[in-house]
């Protein structure tokens, strides 16, 4: 059956579940938002309506031939990706507020993510740029600095009023230095240079001399030659600070969160310290730099880090199983990283291939079967659930399992109040 055959309150019901467990949409979200938005009734959701209009408003501007559900499903998909929080209340209990404004702002940055070329000239031509934002999908020149051209991200510049030419151009600095953007790094530099010099601490006259040293000392890209660029202003301006080792494991760990492989071979090479740096009194200041890409899923960070010498010492595999990342829970697997706790986390979420794995490497269930099955069975997981009870060797408490069904028939989730009777009526057999 296909996804717009089922029900509606029942999809709502599983994205719903799905965000309160995981924190995390399903991959089928965005496709099934898109077809809320063509398909729905007007008035019934007021932000289905909402991304419908701009879908139809960029389809009637657009020269490519696009129509209205392609807009439509590029907007769901960057929103389901980027925006999960927000999409998610669709199916919560908590509806998103819609300001009380025109759709034209949301339009034109709608514009700008799906490179609708007639919409972004006018704009351009309009002078506005640097004021247009939407509620929705962000700001105009957040884009123009991440994905624009050199004319885009100079109608951004040349558009902001000249009391606000230094913040905006420490913000956009920072914005295209993060995306890796050279060319748009040193147009922003040199945007009003003359009008507006830089200032920093060293001899700064204006409160933004203090944030544009503080800013340019801690920036991070992806960039090679954007990193080499920004030190090469930091040593001119930055003269009260020298670069170390603790500073490239603070850049490093910015590696580890974005996956920003390249970039943390070159800190590596630099002295970045593998596994973080420790406070005097032996606590790390952060998460190492390894349990920050577990976070986040990166991979190949993951393997740079661990041909390192990494460590995978507790909480390590704990977050990886968390993460939900089955690939990574293997290479600290096969790594020798302590096993305490990543059974918990990984059943708590639902992850049952994580559940399986660790179990094969050995995880003890220990004295924490109740919650463990009962995290089996919030999820509804089935094959989690048996998987659990038959390495227990098919032996399940009573307490254990009167818990475990009441919470199931508490949430009206049947399949798992049957299976809890058929446990227990096997346990009474024996």
């Amino acid at each position: 059956m296909r996804l717009d055959q089922l029900p509606v309150e029942l999809v709502e019901e599983v994205l719903k579940h799905a965000f309160e467990a995981r924190d995390l949409l399903p991959p089928f979200a965005g496709q099934y938002l898109q077809h809320r938005v063509m398909n729905g009734p007007q008035h019934s959701r007021p932000m289905l309506n909402f991304i419908r209009d701009i879908a139809v408003s960029l389809s009637q501007a657009s020269s490519d031939g696009r129509k209205t559900i392609d807009f439509a499903g590029q907007l769901c998909q960057y929103l389901a990706h980027h925006y999960q929080s927000n999409i998610a209340n669709l199916w919560g209990d908590r509806m998103p507020r819609i300001p009380d404004r025109t759709i034209e702002d949301s339009v034109y940055v709608a514009a700008l993510l799906t490179k609708t070329t007639p919409l972004i000239n006018k704009l351009v031509a309009s002078g506005q740029m640097e004021s247009v934002q939407s509620w929705l999908f962000g700001t105009a020149r957040n884009y123009a600095a991440q994905y624009g051209d050199l004319v885009m991200m100079k109608a951004v510049m040349d558009s902001c009023l000249p009391q606000n030419i230094l913040y905006l151009r420490r913000c956009m600095l920072q914005f295209s230095a993060e995306a890796g953007r050279m060319d748009i790094v040193q147009l922003v530099w040199n945007s009003a240079i003359d009008e507006h010099p830089w200032e920093f601490a060293r001899g700064g006259k204006t409160c933004h001399a203090k944030s544009n040293e503080s800013c340019l000392a801690h920036m991070n890209t992806p960039s090679r030659d954007v990193f080499e660029f920004l030190m090469d202003k930091r040593r001119i301006y930055c003269t009260t600070r020298e670069y170390r080792e603790e500073d490239y494991t603070k850049f490093l760990s910015v590696c580890a969160c974005k996956g920003w492989t390249k970039m943390a071979v070159h800190y590596l090479g630099l002295g970045a310290k593998v596994d973080g740096i420790p406070s005097p009194r032996g606590a790390l200041q952060d998460p190492p730099p390894l349990v920050i890409a577990c976070t986040y899923g990166h991979g190949d960070i993951v393997d740079l880090l661990l041909s390192h010498g990494a460590s995978v010492s507790k909480p390590t595999l704990e977050v990886a199983a968390r993460s939900g990342s089955l690939s990574i829970v293997q290479k600290l697997l096969n790594h020798g990283a302590e096993l305490e706790g990543a059974l918990l986390a990984a059943a708590a979420k639902g992850w049952g291939d994580i559940v399986q794995e660790l179990l094969d490497h050995g995880a003890p269930i220990g004295s924490d079967l109740q919650p463990l099955l009962l995290s089996a069975v919030k999820h509804e997981h089935v094959s989690m659930f048996r998987l659990l009870v038959q390495q227990n060797g098919n032996v399940v408490d009573p307490v254990t399992m009167s818990e475990c069904a009441r919470v199931a028939v508490e949430r009206g989730l049947d399949s798992m109040a049957q299976l809890a009777i058929e446990v227990e009526y096997r346990n009474k057999s024996r």
